[in-house]
């Protein structure tokens, strides 16, 4: 079972991005890559976005059940739990303790954010694997994140300030997406846990911290 913990819903979901966390356990039971698509919403609703993805794993060479698995197929489960505040955060971790989930994968938000020690400290507590959206939570001993580089993000706001500071129209803007993401692995806390990360995975990651 994986537990989904995210600000107010103690969900996180991505974003409903699909993402593959195959971790050692994982890898261990089968040669074939695992990839979970999770998200907030129900099946129907993104049955098609999920008909779109699969599309896109074919173009790039990847079959369901030929040369890889949906996580539901291997009898995964999921779990939310909800938060608000740094004791909710708490009781939250309270039942992922009788729980016991093979992993657990912390929303973003500004909760999270300001509390990512009280929640790196919980989950070493109870040597549950994590994963996050931040660097910066990845650094204070989170497992893993995954997300868009947030310095990258403050520079371009900061060409945006100096943009309408030089009399351009903030409504003639663009809206920006990130392009620039980056794959944290702490080395450290797998060690802590007990897990050895796949060389395939490390070699995916933008920064090993060790």
């Amino acid at each position: 079972m994986t537990v989904t913990i995210g600000r107010r819903e103690l969900l996180a979901a991505l974003g409903g991005a699909a993402a593959a966390w195959p971790l050692a356990a994982r890898a261990q039971q089968s040669a074939m890559p695992v990839i979970g698509f999770l998200s907030s919403e129900s099946p129907d609703v993104t049955a098609s976005r999920m008909r779109a993805f699969r599309q896109g794993l074919s173009e790039a060479g990847y079959v369901e059940d030929r040369n890889v698995a949906a996580a539901r197929m291997l009898g995964l489960t999921t779990e939310r739990l909800s938060a608000n505040d740094d004791r909710e955060i708490e009781r939250a971790f309270n039942k992922l303790a009788n729980a016991r989930p093979d992993a657990l994968l912390v929303g973003p938000g500004p909760l999270f954010d300001s509390q990512r020690n009280l929640v790196v400290a919980l989950a070493a507590k109870i040597t549950i694997p994590t994963g996050h959206e931040t660097r910066a939570t990845a650094v204070a001993g989170g497992l893993m994140s995954y997300g868009a580089n947030v310095g990258d993000g403050y520079r371009q706001a900061g060409i945006y300030v100096g943009r309408v500071l030089n009399g351009e129209k903030p409504a003639n803007l663009p809206v920006l997406q990130s392009t620039k993401f980056e794959f944290i692995i702490n080395l450290k806390t797998t060690k802590a846990l007990g897990l050895t990360v796949p060389d395939k995975l490390l070699a995916l990651a933008d920064e090993v911290i060790e």
